[in-house]
This record gives structure tokens, C-alpha cells and sequence, in this order.
């Protein structure tokens, strides 16, 4: 089940953030390194209804699903967006290590699909 998270969620919610770091660094990337995310990033995702889980006996994985212009895109260095038009942003995207190769990310994904095309919106950026 994908639903919207609740403050009750954010010790499972971190957890999940402290084992994508682990696996990160493991793996020789820099992202999410350092402070970020934090709690305080998350509250402010669940209290702007951003921030999605995916659940069955226990959150298994989150992404934070911002519908509205991204500031961080709005500049890129390289090339250029396929469209110009609305879009939907996805941040901050992460599986607990157990339920990795279960689907997850895939199905929120897939769960930001439909809401765009709910809005009639076609273009996603992750």
C-alpha cells in the first residue's frame, strides 16, 4: 500500500535513510553523505503531503513526490529537458536493504506516474 507518510513513521523512515547511506558509501557514491536528508527535511515533506510510503507490515520504502516547478531544475549544465511544460519531481527515493529487488522503488514510481497523469502532467524528474 503507497499513502502518504505520518510523523509516526519517521524513526522507520531514517533507519531506511541510514541503510541507503550505508549502501551508498559501500558503493563508492557521495550522495547523502553528510546531514542530509535529516528529520527536519522529512517533517517538512510529510507536513507539505510530499512524502509517500510504501507499506505492508512495515514502511518498506518512501519517495518524496513534489508536484510545481523544482527550483534545483531550473538550471541544468548539460543538454536539455525532452518537454518544458508541468512536471512532477521526485526526491529523495529509498528502499530498505530487505526488501531491495521487491519492487518497491518501482512501484512508487510507477505510483507518481499515475498521480501526474491524474493531473494530466507527462513529464516526471527524478
Amino acid at each position: 500500500m503507497i499513502r502518504y507518510a505520518d510523523v509516526k513513521d519517521l524513526k522507520e523512515i531514517l533507519e531506511i535513510v541510514s541503510d541507503a547511506k550505508g549502501f551508498l558509501k559501500e558503493n563508492g557514491i557521495d550522495q547523502w553523505q553528510g546531514d542530509y536528508p535529516n528529520a527536519d527535511v522529512f517533517i517538512k515533506d510529510i507536513k507539505n503531503n510530499n512524502l509517500y510510503v510504501y507499506e505492508r507490515e512495515e514502511v518498506m520504502g518512501f519517495a518524496s513526490i513534489i508536484f510545481g516547478n523544482d527550483i534545483t531544475y531550473n538550471k541544468i549544465c548539460e543538454g536539455k529537458w525532452l518537454s518544458n511544460g508541468s512536471y512532477i519531481t521526485i526526491h529523495r527515493l529509498a528502499v530498505k536493504n530487505k526488501y531491495k529487488r521487491a519492487s518497491v522503488a518501482t512501484k512508487l514510481i510507477e505510483y507518481a506516474s499515475l498521480l501526474a497523469k491524474s493531473k494530466n502532467i507527462k513529464s516526471i524528474r527524478i
